[in-house]
Protein backbone atom coordinates (compact mmCIF):
# COMPACT_ATOMS: atom_id res chain seq x y z
CA UNK A 1 0.00 0.00 0.00
CA UNK A 2 1.50 3.34 -1.18
CA UNK A 3 2.14 5.95 2.01
CA UNK A 4 -0.17 9.00 1.69
CA UNK A 5 2.58 11.53 0.47
CA UNK A 6 2.49 9.37 -2.79
CA UNK A 7 -0.90 10.39 -3.44
CA UNK A 8 -1.08 13.89 -2.09
CA UNK A 9 2.53 14.93 -3.40
CA UNK A 10 2.48 18.07 -5.31
CA UNK A 11 4.51 21.38 -5.63
CA UNK A 12 2.45 23.35 -3.13
CA UNK A 13 -0.78 23.00 -1.67
CA UNK A 14 -3.77 25.20 -2.27
CA UNK A 15 -3.52 26.68 1.30
CA UNK A 16 0.02 27.36 0.85
CA UNK A 17 -0.29 30.34 -1.58
CA UNK A 18 0.90 33.80 -0.98
CA UNK A 19 -1.69 36.30 0.51
CA UNK A 20 -4.16 33.38 1.87
CA UNK A 21 -4.56 33.81 5.73
CA UNK A 22 -6.65 31.68 7.57
CA UNK A 23 -9.43 32.52 10.25
CA UNK A 24 -11.25 30.44 12.79
CA UNK A 25 -14.68 32.17 12.30
CA UNK A 26 -18.33 30.91 13.24
CA UNK A 27 -20.87 29.53 10.76
CA UNK A 28 -24.00 31.74 11.40
CA UNK A 29 -21.70 35.15 10.70
CA UNK A 30 -23.29 36.54 7.82
CA UNK A 31 -19.97 36.73 6.20
CA UNK A 32 -20.45 32.74 6.18
CA UNK A 33 -23.57 31.63 5.91
CA UNK A 34 -27.51 31.75 6.41
CA UNK A 35 -28.90 28.44 8.15
CA UNK A 36 -32.25 27.41 7.72
CA UNK A 37 -33.81 24.71 10.44
CA UNK A 38 -36.31 22.37 8.33
CA UNK A 39 -39.93 21.84 9.59
CA UNK A 40 -41.93 19.21 8.63
CA UNK A 41 -45.13 20.15 6.18
CA UNK A 42 -48.80 19.21 7.39
CA UNK A 43 -48.75 15.29 7.08
CA UNK A 44 -51.59 15.36 4.52
CA UNK A 45 -49.82 17.35 2.19
CA UNK A 46 -47.75 14.60 1.47
CA UNK A 47 -47.70 12.24 -1.81
CA UNK A 48 -45.65 10.04 -3.71
CA UNK A 49 -47.24 11.78 -7.12
CA UNK A 50 -45.11 14.21 -7.81
CA UNK A 51 -47.21 17.04 -6.81
CA UNK A 52 -45.90 20.32 -4.92
CA UNK A 53 -41.93 20.18 -3.52
CA UNK A 54 -39.56 17.61 -3.49
CA UNK A 55 -40.02 16.51 0.09
CA UNK A 56 -36.75 15.89 1.86
CA UNK A 57 -37.60 14.13 5.84
CA UNK A 58 -34.10 13.29 7.21
CA UNK A 59 -31.31 11.78 5.42
CA UNK A 60 -32.78 8.75 4.59
CA UNK A 61 -32.94 9.46 0.65
CA UNK A 62 -29.08 10.99 0.93
CA UNK A 63 -26.65 9.87 -1.74
CA UNK A 64 -23.08 10.08 -2.18
CA UNK A 65 -23.24 13.79 -3.00
CA UNK A 66 -26.96 14.55 -3.81
CA UNK A 67 -29.99 13.34 -2.48
CA UNK A 68 -33.27 11.17 -4.34
CA UNK A 69 -36.54 12.22 -2.84
CA UNK A 70 -39.44 9.93 -3.01
CA UNK A 71 -41.59 12.18 -1.11
CA UNK A 72 -43.22 15.25 -2.27
CA UNK A 73 -45.18 18.03 -0.48
CA UNK A 74 -47.93 20.47 -1.33
CA UNK A 75 -47.73 22.90 1.83
CA UNK A 76 -44.12 23.01 1.97
CA UNK A 77 -42.78 25.44 5.02
CA UNK A 78 -39.00 25.63 4.68
CA UNK A 79 -37.05 25.47 1.54
CA UNK A 80 -33.05 24.66 0.11
CA UNK A 81 -32.47 26.44 -2.88
CA UNK A 82 -29.92 24.47 -5.48
CA UNK A 83 -26.71 24.58 -3.53
CA UNK A 84 -27.05 24.61 -0.61
CA UNK A 85 -25.40 22.45 1.88
CA UNK A 86 -27.97 20.00 3.37
CA UNK A 87 -26.88 18.67 7.17
CA UNK A 88 -28.75 15.82 9.09
CA UNK A 89 -29.37 17.65 12.78
CA UNK A 90 -31.26 14.72 14.29
CA UNK A 91 -30.78 11.46 14.94
CA UNK A 92 -28.47 10.38 13.04
CA UNK A 93 -26.49 13.63 13.33
CA UNK A 94 -24.08 14.86 10.92
CA UNK A 95 -24.32 13.23 7.84
CA UNK A 96 -23.90 15.58 4.63
CA UNK A 97 -25.75 16.46 0.82
CA UNK A 98 -25.88 19.31 -1.78
CA UNK A 99 -29.16 20.25 -2.68
CA UNK A 100 -29.27 19.53 -6.72
CA UNK A 101 -32.37 21.41 -6.47
CA UNK A 102 -35.35 23.13 -4.86
CA UNK A 103 -36.33 20.57 -1.98
CA UNK A 104 -38.85 21.20 0.94
CA UNK A 105 -36.86 20.20 4.42
CA UNK A 106 -38.45 18.49 7.66
CA UNK A 107 -36.88 18.97 10.99
CA UNK A 108 -34.64 16.25 10.46
CA UNK A 109 -32.43 18.52 8.09
CA UNK A 110 -30.83 22.17 8.39
CA UNK A 111 -30.14 23.97 5.08
CA UNK A 112 -26.69 26.23 4.77
CA UNK A 113 -26.60 28.67 2.37
CA UNK A 114 -22.86 29.26 2.07
CA UNK A 115 -21.07 31.80 1.16
CA UNK A 116 -18.63 30.23 -0.77
CA UNK A 117 -17.70 27.22 -2.66
CA UNK A 118 -20.66 24.27 -1.61
CA UNK A 119 -18.63 21.16 -1.70
CA UNK A 120 -15.69 22.99 0.97
CA UNK A 121 -18.41 23.21 3.45
CA UNK A 122 -19.41 19.76 1.88
CA UNK A 123 -16.01 18.13 2.76
CA UNK A 124 -15.28 20.25 5.74
CA UNK A 125 -18.26 18.69 7.57
CA UNK A 126 -17.12 14.97 6.56
CA UNK A 127 -14.30 15.79 8.23
CA UNK A 128 -16.32 17.00 11.71
CA UNK A 129 -18.65 14.51 11.32
CA UNK A 130 -17.47 13.10 14.75
CA UNK A 131 -17.62 16.86 16.59
CA UNK A 132 -21.11 17.12 15.17
CA UNK A 133 -22.34 14.16 16.72
CA UNK A 134 -20.84 15.05 20.17
CA UNK A 135 -22.78 18.75 19.68
CA UNK A 136 -26.08 16.62 18.81
CA UNK A 137 -25.70 14.30 22.05
CA UNK A 138 -24.52 16.89 24.35
CA UNK A 139 -27.06 17.15 27.52
CA UNK A 140 -29.51 14.55 25.93
CA UNK A 141 -30.39 11.37 25.65
CA UNK A 142 -31.82 11.90 22.10
CA UNK A 143 -29.23 13.55 19.70
CA UNK A 144 -30.31 16.48 17.59
CA UNK A 145 -28.27 20.09 16.84
CA UNK A 146 -30.17 22.90 17.00
CA UNK A 147 -29.49 26.44 15.09
CA UNK A 148 -27.50 27.80 17.88
CA UNK A 149 -25.31 24.61 17.31
CA UNK A 150 -25.19 25.70 14.47
CA UNK A 151 -24.74 29.15 14.35
CA UNK A 152 -21.80 29.06 17.17
CA UNK A 153 -19.76 26.15 15.08
CA UNK A 154 -16.75 27.59 14.25
CA UNK A 155 -14.82 26.40 11.19
CA UNK A 156 -11.71 27.10 9.30
CA UNK A 157 -11.72 29.46 6.31
CA UNK A 158 -9.04 30.94 4.04
CA UNK A 159 -9.48 34.68 4.03
CA UNK A 160 -7.72 36.83 1.10
CA UNK A 161 -7.97 40.57 1.80
CA UNK A 162 -9.82 40.41 4.33
CA UNK A 163 -12.45 38.73 2.51
CA UNK A 164 -13.79 34.83 2.16
CA UNK A 165 -11.08 33.28 -1.01
CA UNK A 166 -13.62 31.88 -2.98
CA UNK A 167 -10.99 30.96 -5.46
CA UNK A 168 -9.02 29.22 -2.63
CA UNK A 169 -12.11 27.11 -1.76
CA UNK A 170 -12.47 26.26 -5.21
CA UNK A 171 -9.25 24.87 -5.21
CA UNK A 172 -9.07 23.15 -2.24
CA UNK A 173 -11.90 21.07 -3.68
CA UNK A 174 -10.43 20.47 -6.63
CA UNK A 175 -7.24 18.57 -4.17
CA UNK A 176 -9.85 16.79 -2.60
CA UNK A 177 -10.91 15.32 -5.16
CA UNK A 178 -8.25 14.85 -7.41
CA UNK A 179 -7.19 12.68 -4.33
CA UNK A 180 -10.12 11.03 -3.66
CA UNK A 181 -10.85 9.85 -7.32
CA UNK A 182 -7.17 8.15 -7.23
CA UNK A 183 -7.90 6.53 -4.13
CA UNK A 184 -11.21 5.36 -4.95
CA UNK A 185 -10.16 3.56 -8.14
CA UNK A 186 -7.93 1.85 -5.48
CA UNK A 187 -11.25 1.10 -3.30
CA UNK A 188 -13.38 0.32 -6.27
CA UNK A 189 -10.69 -2.71 -7.03
CA UNK A 190 -10.49 -3.99 -3.36
CA UNK A 191 -14.07 -4.08 -3.05
CA UNK A 192 -14.37 -6.43 -6.17
CA UNK A 193 -11.47 -8.27 -5.03
CA UNK A 194 -14.00 -8.81 -1.64
CA UNK A 195 -16.62 -9.78 -4.30
CA UNK A 196 -15.12 -12.05 -6.58
CA UNK A 197 -13.42 -13.89 -3.02
CA UNK A 198 -17.55 -14.20 -1.83
CA UNK A 199 -18.09 -15.75 -4.66
CA UNK A 200 -15.39 -18.12 -4.99
CA UNK A 201 -16.31 -19.23 -1.47
CA UNK A 202 -20.27 -19.71 -2.82
CA UNK A 203 -18.86 -22.05 -5.76
CA UNK A 204 -16.61 -23.75 -3.44
CA UNK A 205 -19.15 -24.51 -0.93
CA UNK A 206 -21.62 -25.70 -4.52
CA UNK A 207 -19.28 -27.99 -5.59
CA UNK A 208 -18.56 -29.29 -2.36
CA UNK A 209 -21.71 -30.86 -2.02
CA UNK A 210 -21.96 -31.92 -5.98
CA UNK A 211 -21.54 -35.25 -6.69
CA UNK A 212 -18.93 -36.39 -8.80
CA UNK A 213 -19.27 -38.82 -11.56
CA UNK A 214 -18.90 -42.47 -10.51
CA UNK A 215 -19.92 -41.39 -6.33
CA UNK A 216 -23.10 -42.40 -5.15
CA UNK A 217 -24.68 -39.84 -3.31
CA UNK A 218 -28.21 -40.40 -1.21
CA UNK A 219 -30.79 -37.66 0.30
CA UNK A 220 -31.28 -39.37 4.06
CA UNK A 221 -33.82 -37.16 6.26
CA UNK A 222 -31.99 -35.59 9.33
CA UNK A 223 -33.73 -37.82 11.72
CA UNK A 224 -32.16 -40.48 10.17
CA UNK A 225 -28.78 -39.19 11.17
CA UNK A 226 -28.82 -37.92 14.60
CA UNK A 227 -29.10 -40.03 18.31
CA UNK A 228 -30.12 -36.68 19.92
CA UNK A 229 -32.22 -33.44 19.17
CA UNK A 230 -32.53 -31.03 22.14
CA UNK A 231 -32.95 -27.35 22.25
CA UNK A 232 -31.80 -25.46 25.01
CA UNK A 233 -33.51 -23.10 28.01
CA UNK A 234 -34.48 -20.03 28.98
CA UNK A 235 -32.83 -17.58 31.90
CA UNK A 236 -34.04 -14.29 32.50
CA UNK A 237 -31.52 -11.36 32.42
CA UNK A 238 -32.50 -10.75 36.25
CA UNK A 239 -31.55 -14.45 37.43
CA UNK A 240 -28.50 -14.12 35.21
CA UNK A 241 -27.11 -10.81 37.59
CA UNK A 242 -24.38 -11.38 39.28
CA UNK A 243 -23.14 -14.17 37.65
CA UNK A 244 -19.92 -14.81 36.58
CA UNK A 245 -17.12 -17.58 35.52
CA UNK A 246 -16.50 -17.56 39.65
CA UNK A 247 -19.50 -18.86 40.06
CA UNK A 248 -21.69 -19.61 37.02
CA UNK A 249 -21.48 -21.70 34.01
CA UNK A 250 -21.13 -20.52 30.91
CA UNK A 251 -24.66 -20.91 28.22
CA UNK A 252 -23.55 -20.14 24.72
CA UNK A 253 -26.18 -17.89 22.78
CA UNK A 254 -26.87 -17.24 19.18
CA UNK A 255 -23.93 -14.52 19.03
CA UNK A 256 -21.83 -17.36 20.01
CA UNK A 257 -22.16 -19.43 16.82
CA UNK A 258 -19.75 -17.12 14.15
CA UNK A 259 -19.83 -17.56 10.49
CA UNK A 260 -19.25 -20.76 8.61
CA UNK A 261 -19.19 -23.80 10.79
CA UNK A 262 -17.03 -21.26 14.02
CA UNK A 263 -17.74 -21.17 17.94
CA UNK A 264 -16.70 -17.40 19.12
CA UNK A 265 -15.80 -17.74 23.08
CA UNK A 266 -15.35 -14.02 23.26
CA UNK A 267 -18.10 -13.00 25.24
CA UNK A 268 -20.10 -15.57 27.18
CA UNK A 269 -23.10 -15.23 29.48
CA UNK A 270 -23.58 -17.41 32.75
CA UNK A 271 -26.11 -19.53 34.15
CA UNK A 272 -26.24 -20.49 38.33
CA UNK A 273 -24.26 -23.71 38.59
CA UNK A 274 -26.73 -25.19 41.21
CA UNK A 275 -29.69 -25.04 38.95
CA UNK A 276 -31.84 -28.34 38.55
CA UNK A 277 -31.58 -30.51 35.37
CA UNK A 278 -28.33 -28.09 33.92
CA UNK A 279 -26.32 -31.41 33.46
CA UNK A 280 -29.32 -32.40 30.64
CA UNK A 281 -27.69 -29.45 28.36
CA UNK A 282 -24.10 -29.32 28.77
CA UNK A 283 -22.94 -29.77 25.44
CA UNK A 284 -20.21 -32.12 24.32
CA UNK A 285 -16.92 -31.97 22.12
CA UNK A 286 -18.44 -32.81 18.37
CA UNK A 287 -22.17 -31.85 19.44
CA UNK A 288 -23.22 -29.76 16.31
CA UNK A 289 -25.01 -26.23 18.01
CA UNK A 290 -28.05 -25.13 15.32
CA UNK A 291 -29.40 -21.47 15.29
CA UNK A 292 -33.10 -21.86 15.91
CA UNK A 293 -33.86 -18.95 16.60
CA UNK A 294 -32.99 -15.47 15.73
CA UNK A 295 -33.15 -12.55 13.15
CA UNK A 296 -34.29 -14.09 9.71
CA UNK A 297 -31.28 -13.57 7.41
CA UNK A 298 -28.87 -15.68 10.65
CA UNK A 299 -31.56 -18.03 11.84
CA UNK A 300 -29.84 -21.80 10.50
CA UNK A 301 -26.23 -20.84 11.13
CA UNK A 302 -24.49 -23.86 12.56
CA UNK A 303 -21.14 -25.08 14.57
CA UNK A 304 -19.46 -27.49 15.55
CA UNK A 305 -18.61 -27.10 19.58
CA UNK A 306 -14.26 -28.04 19.98
CA UNK A 307 -14.08 -26.94 23.65
CA UNK A 308 -12.14 -29.45 25.72
CA UNK A 309 -12.14 -28.13 29.03
CA UNK A 310 -15.20 -26.88 31.16
CA UNK A 311 -18.98 -27.35 30.99
CA UNK A 312 -21.28 -25.17 28.67
CA UNK A 313 -24.70 -25.01 28.27
CA UNK A 314 -27.18 -23.32 25.52
CA UNK A 315 -29.87 -20.89 25.26
CA UNK A 316 -33.26 -21.91 24.30
CA UNK A 317 -32.24 -20.66 20.79
CA UNK A 318 -29.96 -23.00 19.97
CA UNK A 319 -30.55 -26.68 19.28
CA UNK A 320 -28.17 -29.39 20.62
CA UNK A 321 -27.46 -31.84 17.79
CA UNK A 322 -25.60 -35.40 18.30
CA UNK A 323 -25.40 -37.36 15.62
CA UNK A 324 -24.83 -41.10 15.19
CA UNK A 325 -21.32 -41.18 13.99
CA UNK A 326 -21.09 -44.40 11.96
CA UNK A 327 -23.46 -42.21 9.60
CA UNK A 328 -22.59 -38.60 9.12
CA UNK A 329 -19.67 -37.03 10.66
CA UNK A 330 -20.58 -33.39 13.06
CA UNK A 331 -18.25 -31.40 10.84
CA UNK A 332 -19.62 -32.81 7.64
CA UNK A 333 -23.19 -31.68 8.98
CA UNK A 334 -22.51 -28.04 10.57
CA UNK A 335 -20.74 -27.40 6.78
CA UNK A 336 -24.20 -28.43 5.12
CA UNK A 337 -26.30 -26.52 7.52
CA UNK A 338 -24.69 -23.67 7.01
CA UNK A 339 -24.47 -24.03 2.81
CA UNK A 340 -28.29 -24.17 3.50
CA UNK A 341 -28.14 -21.67 5.53
CA UNK A 342 -26.24 -19.64 2.52
CA UNK A 343 -28.39 -20.23 0.28
CA UNK A 344 -31.52 -18.89 2.01
CA UNK A 345 -32.89 -22.58 2.51
CA UNK A 346 -33.92 -21.77 6.19
CA UNK A 347 -35.19 -17.84 5.37
CA UNK A 348 -37.86 -19.83 3.25
CA UNK A 349 -38.60 -22.37 5.93
CA UNK A 350 -38.23 -20.45 9.34
CA UNK A 351 -41.95 -19.29 10.89
CA UNK A 352 -41.41 -15.23 10.87
CA UNK A 353 -42.88 -13.11 13.54
CA UNK A 354 -41.81 -9.53 14.36
CA UNK A 355 -37.99 -8.81 14.81
CA UNK A 356 -37.66 -12.70 14.58
CA UNK A 357 -37.92 -16.02 12.65
CA UNK A 358 -37.91 -19.42 14.41
CA UNK A 359 -36.75 -23.18 13.09
CA UNK A 360 -38.72 -26.04 14.81
CA UNK A 361 -36.99 -29.42 15.44
CA UNK A 362 -39.20 -31.10 13.86
CA UNK A 363 -38.58 -28.93 10.39
CA UNK A 364 -35.24 -29.53 11.06
CA UNK A 365 -35.31 -32.73 11.84
CA UNK A 366 -37.23 -33.51 8.22
CA UNK A 367 -34.61 -31.91 6.26
CA UNK A 368 -32.63 -33.83 3.26
CA UNK A 369 -29.00 -33.91 3.90
CA UNK A 370 -27.05 -35.41 1.13
CA UNK A 371 -24.67 -38.25 2.12
CA UNK A 372 -21.93 -39.88 0.11
CA UNK A 373 -22.07 -43.55 0.06
CA UNK A 374 -19.62 -46.55 -0.53
CA UNK A 375 -20.37 -50.57 -0.50
CA UNK A 376 -23.90 -49.30 0.43
CA UNK A 377 -22.55 -47.71 3.40
CA UNK A 378 -22.29 -43.96 4.30
CA UNK A 379 -18.29 -42.47 3.40
CA UNK A 380 -17.38 -41.19 6.48
CA UNK A 381 -14.01 -40.61 4.66
CA UNK A 382 -15.49 -38.94 1.91
CA UNK A 383 -17.43 -36.83 4.33
CA UNK A 384 -14.28 -35.91 6.50
CA UNK A 385 -12.09 -35.01 3.51
CA UNK A 386 -15.29 -32.45 2.12
CA UNK A 387 -15.25 -31.10 5.60
CA UNK A 388 -11.34 -30.52 5.85
CA UNK A 389 -11.68 -29.21 2.09
CA UNK A 390 -13.76 -26.39 3.36
CA UNK A 391 -11.94 -25.55 6.33
CA UNK A 392 -8.60 -25.04 4.77
CA UNK A 393 -10.66 -23.42 2.27
CA UNK A 394 -12.18 -21.07 4.43
CA UNK A 395 -9.17 -20.35 6.06
CA UNK A 396 -7.44 -19.06 3.04
CA UNK A 397 -10.34 -16.92 1.64
CA UNK A 398 -11.16 -15.26 5.17
CA UNK A 399 -7.18 -14.40 5.57
CA UNK A 400 -7.05 -12.72 2.19
CA UNK A 401 -10.18 -11.12 3.33
CA UNK A 402 -9.03 -9.48 6.28
CA UNK A 403 -5.57 -8.45 4.23
CA UNK A 404 -7.84 -6.67 1.63
CA UNK A 405 -10.38 -5.13 4.00
CA UNK A 406 -7.60 -3.95 6.04
CA UNK A 407 -6.06 -2.26 2.77
CA UNK A 408 -9.21 -0.96 2.65
CA UNK A 409 -9.67 0.34 5.90
CA UNK A 410 -6.02 2.29 5.57
CA UNK A 411 -7.34 3.76 2.31
CA UNK A 412 -10.03 4.96 3.68
CA UNK A 413 -8.09 6.67 6.72
CA UNK A 414 -6.21 8.27 3.54
CA UNK A 415 -9.07 9.54 2.84
CA UNK A 416 -8.96 11.43 6.34
CA UNK A 417 -5.72 12.25 6.81
CA UNK A 418 -6.45 14.26 3.77
CA UNK A 419 -9.42 16.19 5.13
CA UNK A 420 -7.51 16.85 8.45
CA UNK A 421 -5.06 17.94 6.82
CA UNK A 422 -6.88 20.14 4.65
CA UNK A 423 -9.06 21.90 7.21
CA UNK A 424 -6.89 21.83 10.29
CA UNK A 425 -7.62 25.16 12.40
CA UNK A 426 -4.61 26.34 12.34
CA UNK A 427 -4.38 25.81 8.49
CA UNK A 428 -0.90 24.83 8.64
Amino acid sequence: MKPLESFTKTKKKPWEVEGVEWREVRLGDKIVSEIIMGQSPPSLSYNRDGKGFPFLQGNKEFGRFYPKNVMFTTDPKKIAQKGYVLLSVRAPVGDVNIADKEYCIGRGLAAIRFNGEPKYLFYLFISIKEELEELGGRGTTFKAITKNHLKNLKIPLPFRNGKPDLETQKKIVEYIEANFTRIDKILEKKKKELEWLDELWESVLEEAFKPKEGEDWREVRLKELVEDVKSGFALSKQKRRKIDLNNGIPQLRPYNIANWNKISLSELTFIPKEMEGVEDYFINYNDVLFNNTNSIELVGRAAVFKELSGNYTYSNHITRIRVNKQRITPDFLSWYLNFLWSKGFFYLKATKWIGQAGISNKKLLSTKIPLPFRNNQPDLEKQKEIANHLDNVYEKIKTLKEKIQSQITQLEEMKESILDEVFSHDGK
